[in-house]
């Protein structure tokens, strides 16, 4: 290959196109007639009965740990092995962050880990890789269930999103649905969502309080409308990629993964990374720095979480790669076989 093969490309065409400039062309690019829908849709999805469309996952995950109260001091746990969103969260409402390793089955937070804590305002609970996690079995505080790689898989008898007390899904350029920037908050109980609009809107009240501006506006969202129609399409072309990528590893899928990320085992990920880069293609660690190591936790503290970091390696996988792209990573898969494994495994 002559370029080197993104990590991650977005997948657009004409309706997303389309879309973009009806919105447009209709003046109003605020949070309005495409925000509005996508919250609602996205929410079904999730299995919710209300959604709103926000900037960015990290905006929601920091609107869903306000609405359960998680303020100054508030302990919230956090898996130990995710990106530092859910650290920013936190570090936007003043709450402190209580990292839990993960479970080397799912590298989701560990149920049985974090419900030894005691005294926690909230959990946030994300689903990794498109593998779903029993976040179900979390009862030591309300879940906020982290949706964004696992959107539209079924978790636990229910749709990814469908057992947190809120959830969120993010509709990062990276994401199983780009829109550049973008998320979605979704729960249940209306006194959430009155208390969610409330922390919305600023113009519509007489005495001023803290409010957080970060509604998703309506050209983002009509592009993530337009995604969100292609949902299925997109999971069911990561699934045959993936098919083919196991295969050239001599191994099968896992039934029921997203494959947000094509996510392989290796003795030494960085070694590996290089190898790729060296034969054009951009892999990854899939999470540049675990949460809890980047925050300055021991690694012995966190083993499943340290053990990630040192040997996982993420491989482009998308529906916008190219015939030739896809045959050029399955034959250095193919190459290496001996020295990596499939996760997670079938």
């Amino acid at each position: 290959m002559s370029a080197m093969i993104p990590h991650s490309r977005p997948c657009f065409d004409a309706a997303d196109e389309a879309a973009v400039c009806a919105t447009l062309r209709a003046g109003f690019v605020t949070h309005g007639d495409a925000a509005r829908p996508l919250g609602a849709a996205g929410a079904a999805v999730m299995g919710k009965r209300w959604g709103i469309a926000v900037e960015s996952g990290t905006a929601a995950i920091a609107a869903a740990l306000r609405l359960l109260g998680a303020g100054p001091g508030a302990r919230v746990a956090l898996p130990a092995y995710m990106c530092d969103a859910a650290l920013d969260a936190c570090a936007l409402l003043g709450a402190e962050p209580v990292f839990v390793d993960v479970a080397a089955a799912t590298l989701a937070i560990d149920p049985g880990k974090v419900n030894a804590e005691k005294g926690l305002a909230a959990v946030v609970a994300a689903h990794l890789f498109g593998v779903p996690a029993p976040v179900d079995a979390i009862d030591a505080a309300p879940v906020v269930e982290d949706c964004a790689q696992t959107l539209g898989v079924p978790a636990g008898g229910r749709p990814a999103g469908g057992h947190g007390v809120l959830s969120i899904a993010s509709f990062y350029g990276t994401k199983l649905l780009a829109a550049g920037h973008g998320g979605l908050l979704a729960g249940d109980a209306a006194a959430h969502e009155e208390a969610a609009w409330s922390l919305f809107l600023h113009d519509k009240i007489e005495v001023w309080r803290p409010h957080f501006h970060c509604l998703m506006a309506d050209l983002a969202a009509a592009l993530a409308l337009s995604q969100l129609a292609k949902l299925e399409s997109f999971l069911a072309a990561r699934r045959a990629l993936a098919a083919r990528f196991s295969e050239a590893l001599g191994e099968e899928i896992r039934p029921g993964c997203a494959y947000s990320r094509f996510v392989v085992i290796a003795d030494d990920a960085a070694a590996m990374i290089a190898r790729f880069r060296a034969e054009g293609i951009e892999a990854k660690p899939p999470v540049h720095k675990a949460a809890a190591l980047a925050y300055g936790i021991a690694a012995d503290a966190v083993p499943v979480a340290a053990w990630a970091q040192r040997h996982l390696v993420s491989v482009p996988l998308y529906p916008a790669l190219a015939e030739a792209e896809r045959a050029h990573i399955a034959a250095f898969l193919r190459k290496h076989a001996h020295a990596l494994r499939c996760w997670p495994p079938a």
